[in-house]
């Protein structure tokens, strides 16, 4: 059994660049652990640069290969230079936890199969006192890896909340990422919506902030088809429309205060269309700037993905192309397979796997959920509009809902409340300006305050007529 490349070149990330991973790592692997000569050589001169300096090589892990990479045999160079650079480019993107659960684990396999060969040999010699300290040797062997947690009497873990700044990815809604109201590991962030509202508009909204980040983003669709998923991609993008359109869209004006006093209706003009005879060529372009494609669409049929399923799908991606997702996007969770007998049972239980899920592997998890039929028409979604099971809300993290009157939407408005945020935050609203035909969910946003609504009025004679 041996770890696979994928697994090796992510601790060789870890090794070199990852200063909270090295003492644990440097305390329970060897240079041996990796197939490649070039990921022994680079694991050592990282290995040798902890143990004297107490800190990641990083960028110094050039200079000590130099005599390599600029060395005589320009092949072997051309290989290191090649590796190097796939390095730093996976540096900034690595799920450092995940990575140590899977080598764990892997340590775990090892060592129980050595015990176990050793402790069956010395139980056919009748040495049975012997082959159980066999089995204590290596299972103490697993300790190394092992995460007790976080002691208080360890003033290096318990206090590390005062260096750390809380880990979120913002998705480009300024009226919400100011709150801290968007997608972190460990964490599942739901939206509640009537149909037609823009659910999966919003995710692909969300989707697209993240990878702009370069974030690894995993959007698993159960209603539409990947290929419209894609279309959305570009058009969300790239502000691409499906055909010429004129349509005006709103700006918001505030004062110095950051208080909405107006809004400011423009057209916009000379956007890329699909009917454009070169978009086809455009796009390509645009599409090969991407160095590090760190976007994946899977579709499966609705009403059939289970929770393994989707786990074994993760893990496969790991395994063939060393892509583990920092924020999965599920659009949407109530779509996967769920027992129409325990209709409500079942839900919850669904969500409460997929944040588990999202606990597990030190991701994001992203979803949307119907409002029930009560819900259709009125201002505000809250949770108790919230379709089959009213447990979603104790187990979301943050729970938005998506609000928009016929005036509204007319004027291409829409308004997001947050009916649960982080650390107890509610009741905020947040005024967004849309665009649809370009693909933009968010193009402008605001908080909402006593000035809005009388606005509406001004404007909904003009719209309406």
């Amino acid at each position: 059994m041996n770890l696979s490349g994928s697994l090796q070149e992510n601790i060789l990330v870890l090794l070199c660049f990852d200063g909270e991973s090295l003492p644990i790592l440097s305390n329970s692997i060897t240079v041996d652990l990796f197939e490649s000569s070039v990921y022994r050589e680079i694991a050592s001169q990282a290995l040798n640069y902890y143990c004297e300096f107490k800190k990641p090589i990083a960028d110094h892990l050039p200079d000590v290969l130099e005599h390599i990479t600029e060395g005589k045999d320009k092949k072997k160079g051309n290989l290191y230079k090649d590796t190097l650079r796939n390095l730093y480019d996976f540096k900034d993107g690595i799920n450092s936890e995940f990575v140590l659960k899977k080598l764990s684990h892997f340590n775990r396999g090892q060592n129980l199969k050595i015990g176990l060969k050793e402790a069956v040999n010395l139980v056919t010699q009748d040495k049975v006192d012997e082959a159980e300290l066999a089995l204590d040797k290596y299972r103490k062997k697993d300790i190394e890896l092992f995460d007790p947690g976080v002691r208080l009497n360890d003033p290096t873990k318990s206090l590390r909340f005062l260096t750390r700044t809380t880990l979120s990815y913002p998705m480009g809604i300024e009226g919400l990422d100011s709150l801290g109201i968007c997608p972190a590991p460990k964490e599942m962030l739901t939206l509640v919506g009537s149909a037609g509202t823009g659910k999966t508009w919003f995710l692909i909204h969300v989707g697209k902030h993240l990878l702009l980040q370069r974030k690894k983003v995993l959007h698993i669709t159960l209603e539409m088809s990947e290929d419209k998923i894609a279309q959305r991609y570009m058009q969300s993008l790239f502000g691409i429309s499906k055909r010429k359109v004129e349509k005006e869209t709103p700006f918001f004006v505030t004062d110095d205060m950051g208080k909405l006093t107006d809004l400011d209706f423009s057209m916009v003009e000379g956007n890329p269309t699909f009917q454009d005879p070169d978009i086809s060529k455009k796009l390509r372009n645009k599409l090969t700037k991407i160095r590090n494609p760190n976007y994946i669409i899977k579709e499966f049929p609705t009403g059939q993905l289970t929770i393994p399923q989707l786990k074994a799908y993760m893990e496969s991606l790991l395994y063939h192309y060393n892509f583990f997702p920092d924020v999965v996007i599920v659009d949407y969770a109530d779509l996967m397979a769920i027992d129409s007998k325990n209709l409500r049972i079942d839900t919850g239980r669904l969500y409460k796997e997929l944040r588990g899920l999202a606990v597990e592997y030190n991701l994001a998890m992203v979803t949307a959920s119907q409002a029930n039929r009560v819900g259709d028409g009125v201002k505000i979604l809250t949770r108790n509009h919230l379709a089959e099971d009213y447990s979603k809300v104790a187990i979301a993290d943050n729970l938005l809902t998506i609000n928009q009157t016929k005036e509204e939407y007319q004027m291409n408005l829409a308004r997001l409340y947050v009916d649960k945020g982080r650390n107890d935050r509610h009741g905020d609203q947040i005024l967004i300006s849309q665009n649809y035909d370009m693909g933009q969910f968010c193009l402008d946003s605001v908080r909402i305050d006593k000035n809005y609504w009388p606005l509406i009025e001004d404007y909904s004679e003009e719209f309406s007529g």
